[in-house]
């Protein structure tokens, strides 16, 4: 019960870091970086989307050693 609510958490991270990206990758195309310069609305929205990327992918990779460590000292315990 526990893997698979850990697994279907991390693949709707995955999907809420796809979408992430597809939005930065449209916030790219529509901005040029003066334009961003002077507005700091528009560097806060470029901010977060970047944070939150950042903190899924790094969330992600803390729950998947977690589970490999977890794993590891099952298999070290039954030697």
């Amino acid at each position: 019960m526990r893997d698979e609510l850990a697994i279907e958490t991390i693949l709707d991270r995955l999907k809420t870091l796809e979408d992430n990206l597809h939005y930065l990758q449209a916030f790219k195309k529509r901005y040029k970086i003066n334009d961003i310069l002077n507005d700091k609305t528009l560097e806060w929205a470029l901010r977060y989307g970047i944070f939150e990327s950042s903190q899924i992918v790094i969330g992600v990779a803390c729950a998947l050693i977690s589970d490999s460590t977890l794993e590891i000292l099952k298999i070290i315990g039954n030697v």
